[in-house]
């Protein structure tokens, strides 16, 4: 009585198909991307302040603030500086004042960039225009020539 054995044939190596898991990796990882906020920034707005809106998705990086409510009083950094209304000479010399106190806080390399120091400006969205070009000047005087102008966003 023979037996007869069948030999098995050697098993063929499995192809498994990846593309789809790269697709879905992908895209999860350009979702994560566009909503990761890098900004260092955080920004306390001082009461009576109704800031303008905007659809912009720009980051800021972490500067001084200047605010200027709809009282017209002056922030710096959350510090009262002056109010216009007392008289816009006298309060634009205080803020000049802050912000050469905080100008020579920066440091060296902030203080000598070539295009000049970051200052992050806020104001209430009923502001004149040219409280707000004085304001600009008066942050250019002393150093601060980068301007950054935050707004309320859509979410």
């Amino acid at each position: 009585m023979n037996k007869t054995f069948r030999r098995r044939k050697a098993a063929e190596p499995v192809e498994v198909d990846i593309t789809s898991l790269l697709d879905i990796l992908v895209i999860l990882l350009v979702f994560l991307l566009m909503n990761y906020n890098a900004s260092d920034l955080t920004l306390e707005v001082v009461e009576k302040l109704n800031m303008a809106d905007s659809e912009s998705q720009k980051i800021t990086h972490y500067a001084p603030v200047v605010q200027l409510n709809m009282d017209q009083v002056i922030f710096l950094d959350n510090k009262e500086v002056s109010r216009m209304p007392a008289g816009e000479a006298q309060a634009l010399a205080s803020l000049e004042n802050a912000l050469k106190e905080r100008h020579s806080t920066l440091t060296e390399k902030e203080q000598k960039a070539e295009e000049g120091a970051l200052i992050n400006l806020v104001f209430d969205k009923d502001t004149d225009y040219n409280q707000i070009e004085k304001i600009m000047s008066t942050s250019a005087k002393v150093g601060f020539t980068q301007f950054k102008f935050i707004v309320r966003g859509s979410n």
